[in-house]
């Protein structure tokens, strides 16, 4: 294809600069031709393009307005031109072939761009309306365009290319020249645009990435810079619709529905809907603004319309936790009746901005004109076109007439008229399709029934159903309700005729088996045409969004799809579906490894499917095809490779009755095995072969020409051998997963053709289902690596189609001789090149017309030109039958379904009716048993009952009644097992409630601390609740303690930015450098080291004064100096009184709004996250200790109310047991007692009995009780008391009291006495009983009022609680808000103070070198004097002083590097150097020499003097040099300080600009949370914001203030007249002390003056002038000095020589004792020598002695067999040298080594010998050990030998 592009462009380039613009009559022949193999013998137009009934609704941007009139969109290789007012559609092929990528418009001029795709695709650019190409661009990309764009003015279109290279360019496309060109982004980049805002930018984006682009200007010319956006927190997304705005932001779109708004290359924040809504359902895609209403519209593929409000969005400040805005939308629109995808849109008049109507791009298969308004409704208005939407999965024509019908992937049915070239009618169907069969006339009559496949598994029969309009075809064909006996008679005749008539239509979904087979060739037939084109009423094909709706109107007024049948055979997707040669059985295949077999059945005219069975195979099908003239014999493909052969046997041999599945049927089965590698091994090895003849031959004829010049002595054989290595070659490829099978088809020998995908592309192999391997293969010549989809031979079968996966369809050229040679054929791409998989090819009934449908969503047809119809029958007269499809009134219709999972599959509702038939067997068996059960049961109960009449002696035992243990036993365990699996089964279910109670009871039951208390009074009628409050949880406090510690680490970062904005201040050192006795006596001090505290007591006095008089100036000095600099400066306010200032602000008065423009929050009273959540922490911490406690007190008074209900039940008992006593009480006493116990009473039974308690509560219960009753017991005791004594006392005779005994019946008046006193005694003590009662009760209800009261202040406070915490948690919100940015600001202020505090420590740092390098150049002028003071001295009263002086006063001259203007230099040098000497000839008086040597002593100068004098000077070099290294580096500090005290003033600067930002942005969070409402409890005293006396003026206008702070507030007029009056008489009191000391300082300085003068006086009357007293000192300490230095000369002359005689006489005493240790050395080696061969001598004695002991005959003896031995052994040695000196010959001349003899010893040895064979072995082993080491040793050895002579040693 890259070729044929490069040929088309280059020809049409030649063309264009052939023609001249004025000589050009019309548009360039831009069309992309037929690619023809060689020789090709196809007519180039044997298919001619006729219509397009689709396009690329799924492809993005697929939309281009030209004129406001005309709509672009691509199909495949065709440009779409629609009409928008007329609806004509026009076309045009693609230029190249490749398919087109992109077409924009220009939005100026009336120009379209067209991106082509391709090898080097060219981008074209027409001109409207009339075609004419005006530019074309070339070298934009290599492979396609996925975006084209016109900058706003026109002159520029940018470009953007899909991989690999996915290169954006920007042209300048009217001179046809690329300005810029670079690579977009390593991924595919779906959109680029120019910004309509700013010029030069663009933004470009894609799958996971947005791009900014800027045209920059550099100094090497254009640029185009890119900038990648970050999109840090928010996921990568894909961007379809993007929005440049004015203020330089960017709005984008997101996969997921949300908006971004982009700021620079950063995401600022995202829109949604309200969290975690989005404001669209799915992607966003086209997003547009008015900045009139300020508002937003979005689009997205939901399928709505929605329209934001942009201002209060934009104007939102996020932080860096927060960056999704909420909002909702003001409008929102969607598809009401009609589901739709809206992929992108296009204003109709793009000049004009105020257009309203928008054209949409729409994924359904639609485009929409809508009216799109900011503040109208929005409406859709008209739908202008409408095809297939997605893949198109199926397409069959109908086998009588002009209709044909298309199955897309979403579900949608579309019937299209191919004669009229319109849409008739369309349905959408739940579920995604996936095959589609048109039934034949041989099954339906009527040829109006459809059998659609879904990806479902489902099957649906429908019948289309048309409503003719007009009198004439009602007449004509009359009613279709009955059948007309010529429609019986033509129907008949093609019953007849079905055996030998076939049908030109394509059975299967691929293709037509007995096409392929070639069994019926050039037949064809019409049956039940019409004469004249009938008119026909439109339908309304789409619902509408409303009422105003147009739709796509053409010929029908109504098309109806009835179901006829739906049934479910396969539980995956359906694949296909085909029907046998003669359409009695109908087979389709899935997903589910089945292919499932129907029979056709005709009920009341109706067709129905049976279903027989299904028969599993290996894998998903591909492909069906059925073997020619066999109707019962088929071939499944399969997608692993599998394909094999099913023989069916005849229906009513199969068994169904419990299952679908066919086992009875006959299977071959084989295995494609991949031969691709070994053909194209084979191709290879063929070629090389080929090749090597060739060579063979050429060297050949070489060879005989040699021999014709005479040259016989060349070898033939080795002159023609090949001397060229063979080439490896690579191993055999296999593909790991097996190719899928597309389609297959028996021959005529009825083999089988197979075409595999995948690797093994580009062959139709050919197998034998007896073989595993194939027969043979034919290759696809042009396209072996393309895959073949589809085929369909044509109706004349000269020619077989094939539809390709890259768009193309291929026209091969059959030939009877060879018919699967497919070397002559003929390319047209029609379909996209990248997505358009040509999936079916049919053919009209009529043979003239061919239609091709792909994944790509078109769908075309074209006229077949190489087919001629019968005579008679010409396409003029070809008119629909439109008749046939009449809607019947007997047609019955069912329910479609909407939810597959409530719809099982055939064999699952035949495995249900198998299950419920076994649980129906089983149910009534069941019953059967029951009844059994029961009867036995009966009887035995009869037996059991009879059993019991006997006596217990002759009744049976149950045991006896037990048939056996076992069974027992068995029934128990058996039991047991079902009640386990019960629990197995059930827990699951049981865990998961038991989860689901634990989630909600932690929710709302376990989490609360306190829930349902309630006390109640006794008689005050008073019900108390509890609060109901959670208790804290862990996390509570674990926030609550991570809250503190952050609190306290943001208090240690305030105080270090506190300290961090304090300045720095230089610390200088007040502390003089003090001249210490040292330091002063080193400027004294004679050379040499001499001890100056032997100088003599009076020169010691003499420096002691000197230095006291010295440190004594310093300190003076000192203390000069800081009085100096605690001097106050007059630029400078007071440092205390600032202070004081700037606390009165904070403290007294200083009361600032928060409103107020100009306020700043302090930095202490800032109020950051952490603190407002710790307030908050802190409230919600009030609120739950408050509720606690009151909850707390309940709980105690329950307690109470416990032990007091336990203790009036004691009091009632006591109550009943003392009246037990009382038997006549008195009425009035007794109605008072019952009145009081029987309220009691009802107040316990009121109460009600006391619960239940455990030991350790009645216990403490009742330790309180015996605590409560014990004051009243006591009580009653005293009370007791009190009665006896009061009363009376009765004297009774002993007669009395004997009488009285006697009678049983008759009191005695002490026994009455006693009586009356208990009787009274006991409603006494009732009394009080109950008295006590009724007080306890009484407190208790107090208590429950007090309570009460308490509660309703706590709810008021609770409730003021709860609103603060509210207040709290906005104010919250408002801070997280604001505190990112904040603390963003903050950072910039202190990262600011932190550069100015560094900057400002560097100065001082600076500053402190700086005064160190001034003391340090003090110090080398203080050591320069010092070193001339000691010459001074040393010269003094010398006659050299002169020449000394010469010499010690020559300038130092530092090294220089020599420059041209050296001489200059030297010559002022010299100049200075001898005005120098010149004023010291001068000072001097003498005459000196010109030139003095300064290598020798001056004459008549002393050495030691002359050389002090060289010495010093040196020394003042050194110190001159340091000096000028010192002011050199003064000078680089003094530099440096100035350079950095200008970058301090520009941090200043910037520190107080983001200081400044930072307080406007903290007032702006002020003023957020001053927008807040706080509940403030009031009352009318504390209002007084009073207009009048009786009218309260606004409160809105009120400030409320503190009453402590307004009582201050107004107090403070008092302080301040006080502080008045206090300022004014100190600052009287200062005047006079400031006039007092003006008088003193006039005195001072008089009396310094004339202290001055008497000073001077003095000093003239003894030195004769003014002198310095130090001078003096000096010169006296130097003469002291002087003296003590020649003392100290003299006497070192003296010690010099001692030293030295001392020396010489310790050198003699060294070399005496050396001479001494040596000769003893000597004497003890002579020693040692002799002790050892003492020793040695030693032992040869001793070993002499013992060698005489032994006898000397035997060992001679011994000593002959043994030599007579070790001579026989040298024998052999001697032999099996000679034998391996043999075998080495022989290994040298690689021959066969013979046999070595082995080293043998004889069996007798002396032991002697033997013990010195084993030491022999050891030596051996020994010796082979060290044979490495021995090796190095003789190589050493041979070395040394070739380099020296070897020496004899002796020892």
């Amino acid at each position: 294809m890259g070729d044929e592009t490069k040929n088309i462009i280059e020809d049409v380039l030649e063309e264009r600069e052939a023609t001249s613009v004025e000589e050009s009559t019309g548009p360039l022949d831009l069309i992309a031709k037929p690619i023809k193999s060689e020789g090709c013998t196809v007519p180039e137009n044997v298919l001619e393009f006729q219509h397009s009934y689709g396009y690329n609704c799924k492809k993005k941007f697929n939309l281009c307005i030209v004129g406001g009139s005309t709509i672009i969109f691509i199909a495949g290789n065709i440009l779409t031109f629609l009409d928008i007012e007329t609806k004509e559609l026009l076309f045009k092929k693609s230029a190249v072939g490749g398919g087109i990528g992109f077409v924009c418009a220009n939005p100026v001029s009336g120009h379209f761009a067209v991106g082509e795709n391709g090898t080097a695709p060219p981008i074209i650019v027409y001109e409207w309306p009339s075609l004419n190409a005006v530019a074309i661009l070339q070298k934009g990309t290599k492979r396609a365009y996925t975006y084209l764009t016109f900058s706003p003015d026109g002159t520029l279109l940018c470009s953007q290319g899909a991989g690999p290279d996915f290169t954006i360019t920007i042209w300048e496309w009217m001179s046809e020249k690329i300005i810029l060109q670079c690579k977009s982004y390593g991924q595919e980049v779906t959109k680029c645009i120019f910004s309509q805002h700013k010029e030069n930018v663009l933004i470009s984006t894609g799958y996971g990435h947005i791009k900014f682009w800027k045209i920059a200007q550099t100094f090497t010319g254009l640029k185009l810079e890119g900038e990648l956006g970050i999109f840090d927190k928010t996921a990568a997304t894909e961007i379809i619709a993007i929005l440049p705005m004015s203020n330089g932001m960017v709005l984008s779109g997101s996969e997921w529905g949300n908006m971004l708004l982009w700021n620079g290359n950063t995401i600022k924040y995202e829109i949604s809907k309200r969290i975690p809504k989005t404001c669209h359902d799915g992607p966003i895609t086209m997003i547009i603004y008015d900045e009139e209403s300020d508002r937003l519209l979005s689009m997205g593929m939901d399928g709505c319309v929605k329209i934001w409000a942009y201002g209060p969005v934009h104007k939102t400040e996020m932080s860096d936790d927060m960056y999704t805005v909420g909002c909702l939308p003001i409008e929102e629109f969607e598809m009401r009746n009609n589901s739709a995808e809206f992929l992108s849109a296009e204003r109709q008049y793009p000049s004009d901005p105020e257009s309203k109507s928008w054209i949409v791009q729409d994924a359904k298969g639609a485009l929409w004109r809508m009216f799109l308004s900011f503040s109208a409704r929005c409406t859709a208005k008209e739908c202008l076109f409408r095809g297939p939407a997605g893949k198109i999965v199926g397409m069959a024509c109908s086998p009588t007439g002009s209709l044909i019908a298309v199955l897309s992937e979403e579900g949608g049915l579309y019937i299209y008229d191919w004669v009229a070239r319109q849409l008739r009618g369309y349905k959408m169907f739940p579920g995604r399709g996936s095959s589609l069969l048109w039934i034949p006339m041989k099954v339906d009559l009527r040829g109006g029934t459809l059998i659609l496949g879904f990806a479902n598994g489902i099957i649906r029969v429908v019948s289309i159903c048309l409503e003719i309009l007009g009198s004439k075809s009602s007449n004509l064909y009359g009613s279709m309700e009955t059948f007309t006996e010529e429609m019986k008679k033509k129907l008949s005749a093609l019953e007849q005729n079905r055996e030998i008539i076939g049908s030109v239509q394509s059975i299967s979904s691929v293709g037509s088996s007995e096409d392929m087979a070639g069994r019926v060739r050039g037949k064809s037939f019409w049956v039940g045409r019409s004469t004249k084109l009938m008119s026909l009423k439109a339908a309304e094909v789409v619902k509408a969004l409303d009422d105003d709706v147009h739709d796509v109107q053409y010929g029908l007024e109504k098309v109806d799809f009835v179901v006829l049948q739906i049934v479910r055979p396969h539980t995956k997707a359906l694949t296909v579906l085909s029907h046998n040669p003669n359409c009695s059985l109908l087979m389709s295949g899935s997903h589910d490894r089945t292919v499932f077999l129907f029979d056709f059945s005709r009920v009341d005219r109706v067709i129905k499917m049976n279903p027989i069975g299904f028969v599993n195979v290996p894998s998903e099908v591909m492909h069906i095809s059925w073997k020619p003239c066999m109707f019962n014999e088929v071939l499944v493909c399969c997608s692993n490779g599998f394909f094999l052969e099913l023989k069916l046997p005849p229906s009513e041999t199969h068994d169904t009755t419990v299952s679908y599945e066919l086992t009875q049927v006959e299977q071959k089965s084989c295995v494609f095995k991949s031969v691709k590698s070994q053909i194209l091994r084979d191709q290879y090895l063929k070629k090389r072969e080929e090749e090597k003849a060739r060579k063979r031959e050429a060297k050949q004829e070489e060879l005989e020409g040699m021999r014709e010049r005479g040259r016989y002595d060349v070898d033939p054989e080795t002159y023609l051998v090949d001397s060229e290595e063979e080439e490896e070659l690579e191993p055999l490829h296999i593909p790991e997963e097996p190719s899928p099978i597309l389609f297959g088809f028996y021959t005529e020998s009825g083999s089988v053709l197979l075409s595999l995908g995948g690797y093994d592309a580009g062959y139709l192999y050919e197998y034998d289902l007896e073989t595993p391997d194939p027969i043979s293969h034919s290759v696809i010549e042009g396209d072996e690596d393309s895959e073949v989809h589809c085929y369909i031979f044509s109706p004349d079968q000269k020619y077989l189609l094939f539809g390709m996966a890259n768009g193309i369809i291929r026209v091969n050229h059959v030939t009877s001789a060879n018919p699967m040679d497919f070397s002559d054929y003929l390319l047209l791409p029609m379909h996209d090149s990248a997505m358009g998989t040509i999936r079916k090819l049919c053919f009209s009934p009529d043979g003239t017309t061919l239609f091709s449908c792909g994944d790509d969503g078109n769908f075309f047809s074209y006229n077949f030109n190489s087919f001629q119809e019968p005579e008679g029958r010409r396409r003029s007269e070809t008119l629909t039958n439109l008749h046939l499809f009449k809607k019947l009134s007997f047609v019955p219709g069912v329910e479609d379904i909407l939810d597959e999972n409530f719809f099982p599959s055939l064999e699952e509702c035949k495995q249900k009716e198998e299950e419920e038939k076994r649980r129906e067997s089983m149910d009534k068996h069941k019953v059967e048993m029951l009844a059994v059960v029961n009867q036995l049961r009966g009887h035995f109960k009869s037996i059991k009952e009879r059993n019991a009449t006997l006596p217990k002696s002759q009744q049976f035992s149950p045991l006896d009644f037990e048939f056996h243990p076992e069974v027992t036993k068995l029934a128990e365990n058996y039991n047991n097992e079902q009640m386990d699996i019960l629990h197995r089964k059930y827990a699951w279910d049981m865990e998961k409630s038991r989860l689901a109670w634990d989630k909600i009871a932690s929710c709302y039951k376990n989490c609360l601390a306190s829930s349902d208390l309630k006390i109640s009074g006794f008689r005050n009628n008073i019900t108390l609740e509890g609060y109901r409050y959670k208790s804290l949880t862990k996390d509570f406090h674990e926030s609550h303690e991570q809250t503190l510690q952050k609190l306290g680490q943001e208090q240690l970062d305030l105080r270090s930015q506190e300290r961090d904005a304090t300045l720095p201040k230089a610390v200088k050192n007040l502390m003089p450098t003090f001249s210490t006795f040292e330091s002063i006596m080193r400027a004294f001090a004679p050379p040499g080291n001499i001890d100056y505290t032997k100088m003599g007591i009076r020169a010691m006095r003499i420096m002691e004064k000197y230095v006291t008089h010295q440190q004594k100036i310093d300190q003076r000095s000192l203390e000069w100096d800081i009085l100096l600099k605690s001097k106050p400066s007059e630029n400078e306010n007071d440092k205390a009184d600032m202070k004081s200032i700037a606390d009165a602000k904070l403290t007294i008065g200083d009361y600032r709004l928060k409103t107020s423009t100009n306020y700043r929050v302090p930095s202490h009273l800032r109020v950051t996250a952490i603190k407002k959540y710790d307030q908050i922490l802190k409230t919600y911490l009030e609120i739950h200790e408050t509720k606690k406690k009151f909850n707390d007190e309940i709980h105690r008074l329950l307690e109470v109310k416990d032990s007091l209900c336990y203790f009036l039940r004691h009091l009632i008992t006591l109550i009943e047991d003392s009246m037990k006593g009382v038997e006549d009480p008195s009425e009035s006493q007794q109605s008072d007692l019952y009145f009081k116990a029987r309220v009691l009473k009802e107040i316990l039974d009121k109460q009600g009995k006391n619960p239940e308690q455990t030991k350790e509560e009645s216990d403490y219960k009742h330790q309180g009780l015996s605590k409560m009753l014990a004051r009243h017991v006591d009580w009653v005791h005293d009370c007791r008391g009190e009665l006896s004594l009061s009363a009376d006392v009765v004297v009774l005779t002993r007669k009395d009291l004997e009488s009285a005994a006697s009678s049983n019946t008759i009191n005695t008046p002490w026994e009455g006495d006693l009586l009356f006193i208990k009787r009274m005694t006991n409603i006494y003590n009732i009394g009080i009983i109950l008295d006590t009662a009724h007080k306890e009760i009484d407190l208790f209800d107090a208590e429950i009022q007090v309570l009460n009261n308490q509660r309703s202040d706590l709810d008021l406070k609770l409730k003021y609680l709860e609103q603060f915490l509210i207040t709290l948690l906005e104010e919250l919100f408002i801070i997280k808000n604001f505190e990112a940015m904040e603390e963003q600001l903050a950072e910039k202020v202190q990262d600011k103070l932190q550069e100015r505090n560094e900057m400002q420590e560097k100065i001082i740092s600076l500053r402190s070198k700086l005064e160190m390098r001034k003391i340090t150049i003090e110090s080398l002028l203080e050591v320069e004097r010092d070193i001339i003071s000691k010459f001074q001295a040393a010269i003094e009263n010398s006659s050299s002083a002169g020449i000394l002086k010469k010499i010690f006063k020559k300038k130092f001259k530092p090294a220089k590097v020599k420059a041209e203007d050296e001489s200059s230099d030297e010559e002022s040098s010299s100049s200075e150097s001898s005005s120098d000497t010149s004023d010291d000839e001068d000072e001097l008086g003498l005459a000196l020499p010109a030139r003095i040597d300064e290598n020798t002593c001056p004459d008549g100068c002393p050495p030691e003097l002359f050389d002090l004098t060289i010495s010093l000077r040196n020394k003042r070099h050194v110190i001159e040099r340091d000096l000028i290294e010192e002011r050199k580096q003064m000078d680089f500090l003094k530099k440096d300080i100035d350079l950095n005290t200008k970058k301090l003033r520009t941090i200043e600067n910037a520190y107080h600009k983001n200081d400044e930002d930072l307080d406007a942005y903290q007032r702006q969070k002020q003023s957020e949370l001053n927008n807040l409402d706080v509940t403030v409890v009031l009352n009318l005293s504390q209002l007084q914001h009073l207009s009048s006396p009786t009218d309260l003026g606004a409160i809105s206008e009120s400030i409320l203030f503190r009453k402590p702070k307004l009582i201050r507030l107004c107090g403070r007029n008092l302080e301040l007249e006080k502080e008045t009056k206090e300022q004014g008489s100190r600052l009287r009191a200062l005047q006079k002390h400031m006039s007092r000391l003006k008088t003193d300082c006039e005195y001072m300085v008089s009396r310094i003056k004339s202290l001055k003068d008497d000073l001077s006086t003095h000093m003239t009357k003894k030195f004769g002038r003014e002198v310095s007293i130090l001078n003096v000192e000096q010169a006296v300490l130097r003469k002291h000095m002087m003296e003590f230095r020649s003392q100290v000369q003299d006497i070192r002359i003296g010690y010099d020589q001692e030293v030295a005689t001392l020396q010489n006489q310790l050198y003699a005493k060294q070399s005496k004792y050396t001479d001494i240790i040596t000769a003893n050395t000597e004497k003890v080696s002579l020693l040692a020598a002799l002790q050892e061969e003492k020793t040695k001598l030693d032992r040869l004695l001793q070993h002499q002695t013992k060698l005489q002991e032994y006898d000397m005959e035997e060992k001679l003896g011994a000593y002959h067999a043994d030599i007579a031995k070790l001579e026989a052994i040298k024998r052999r040695q001697v032999q099996q040298r000679q034998a391996l000196k043999e075998e080495i010959s022989k290994l040298s001349r690689k021959s066969r080594p013979g046999e070595i003899p082995p080293l043998k010893f004889g069996t007798s040895m002396s032991p002697h010998l033997s013990s010195h064979c084993e030491s022999d072995k050891s030596t051996e082993r020994l010796i082979r050990d060290a044979l490495p080491a021995l090796g190095l040793a003789i190589e050493d050895i041979a070395q040394t030998r070739t380099t020296k002579p070897i020496h004899s040693m002796k020892i």
